[in-house]
């Protein structure tokens, strides 16, 4: 009975790994802007961040406790670094070239790395946004 139930649980727990991938596929296939690509490959590399850290939770050795901690900071790193180099694609890619708003939030994007990212992501990519469609 607990062999089955410990078989139904590392496949409940596999499922939402697997989803996350699959919609980072669809949403690869679908996407037309290097901001909606880049967050796919996020998505892809989140599930499968979240797929080893099942199967390295499970495997029958024993692992320390740093390689599990180790793992979940490569993780978080390789999905910001993704973050990060498609907020940075974006920016050069669909700002404006006249002016200096381009060269100046790509100096913030790449300086202060995933703070900058996530400043331009929130607030000024939608501005630029709003601006398009006026």
């Amino acid at each position: 009975m607990k062999e089955a139930l410990g078989v139904l649980m590392f496949a409940g727990m596999l499922v939402p790994g697997i989803v996350i991938i699959v919609v980072g596929v669809f949403g690869l296939r679908r996407a037309r802007s290097v901001m909606r690509r880049g967050l796919s490959w996020l998505a892809i590399a989140v599930g499968s961040w979240l797929e080893v850290m099942q199967v390295l939770g499970v495997l029958p050795y024993e692992l320390s406790e740093n390689t599990l901690v180790i793992t979940a900071l490569v993780g978080i790193g390789v999905a910001g670094l993704i973050f990060w180099a498609t907020v940075l694609a974006d920016c050069l890619t669909n700002e404006r070239r006249e002016g200096r708003e381009r060269r100046v939030w790509a100096r913030i994007i790449v300086f202060t790395s995933l703070v900058g990212a996530g400043l331009y992501c929130f607030f000024r990519r939608p501005k630029r946004l709003a601006e398009l469609s006026r």
